[in-house]
């Protein structure tokens, strides 16, 4: 089972020490095994190769204020993450018909997709700038970092953030996607 690979949660703090610095309130994480044999298997690919990637993201939004958690459930999250390995490339396509993050909070979707030319997977891992919409819009901005798991680099996982120009409205969580 490629789920087997990555795996993902929720987190909380209680303050007890009176330092309101910490950040109060509910955090998604995600993890996974195997990244040192994904990270070979993606350079051992000669010939260039098309991997899909599916999945969901889990987080929450902030909205004027207002915390609002993803829900993993609602038919709008989705993730979609289209790789080309092998062959020298070994990048994400940029292409928001084959790569996105998409989810809805507050009765608002988001729609983000990479914005890089050439987001290079390097040791296995991978780093892209996000662009977007909030209820087709709102222009949003962001950064996805991620990391592929499992002997034949199965899945992958990581973070994202977003937010609006004027910062009003953030994103911050995590996503996971297995191949099919």
């Amino acid at each position: 089972n490629t789920s087997d690979y990555v795996s993902w949660g929720y987190w909380t703090a209680t303050e007890i020490d009176g330092n309101t610095t910490l950040m109060a309130g509910t955090h998604s994480w995600v993890a996974g095994k195997d990244a040192a044999a994904a990270a070979a298997f993606i350079n051992s690919i000669s010939t260039s190769t098309d991997y899909l990637y599916t999945g969901k993201a889990l987080g929450n939004v902030m909205d004027n204020g207002i915390s609002y958690n993803l829900d993993t459930s609602d038919a709008t999250n989705s993730v979609q993450l289209k790789f080309n390995f092998g062959g020298g490339t070994n990048a994400i396509y940029n292409d928001s018909s084959y790569s996105w993050i998409k989810f809805t909070a507050n009765n608002k979707l988001w729609e983000l997709a990479p914005t890089l030319a050439t987001p290079i997977v390097t040791t296995g891992k991978f780093s892209d700038t996000l662009t977007g919409t909030i209820a087709t819009s709102t222009s949003v901005t962001g950064v996805i970092n991620g990391q592929f798991f499992g002997n034949e680099a199965q899945a992958v996982g990581g973070t994202c953030k977003a937010s609006s120009a004027a910062t009003t409205v953030k994103a911050l969580g995590v996503f996971k996607a297995v191949r099919p």
